[in-house]
């Protein structure tokens, strides 16, 4: 008698009781049509909904969830000093005060020690 691993039980089963199981992509249908809350208008595809956000500039709830649990992630290492240590710190300020001294702008100064910061 043959015999057949199981990948995910990795238990050996008779070949002849072996089913492999599909692998299969989702596609994901479209919304059905319904009122807008926020201006009455009919959304009737994602599409629609994607436009009506932006054009109201409001977000599904599922994506401030998401915002909330990295904000929640990012707030819980910086009072536990994780994302950055001092000697990145006093350089990022260093950066920030020389540009400062040369006559850039506050938001040009923001701007170049966010990309400093992100590169080191």
């Amino acid at each position: 008698m043959r015999y057949i691993q199981d990948p995910q039980t990795l238990k050996l089963v008779p070949a002849d009781e072996y089913y492999r199981r599909q692998e299969a992509h989702h596609i994901q249908g479209d919304i059905d049509p319904f009122v807008s809350h926020v201006d009455g208008s009919v959304i009737a595809s994602r599409r629609d909904l994607r436009e009506h956000n932006a054009r109201n500039n409001v977000v599904e709830g599922g994506e401030v969830l998401q915002d909330h649990e990295r904000a929640k992630k990012s707030r819980e290492d910086f009072y536990a000093g994780r994302p950055y240590d001092t000697a990145r710190r006093v350089d990022a300020i260093k950066f920030a005060t020389e540009l400062h001294e040369r006559g850039r702008s506050e938001a040009d100064i923001r701007q170049m020690v966010e990309n400093y910061q992100k590169r080191n």
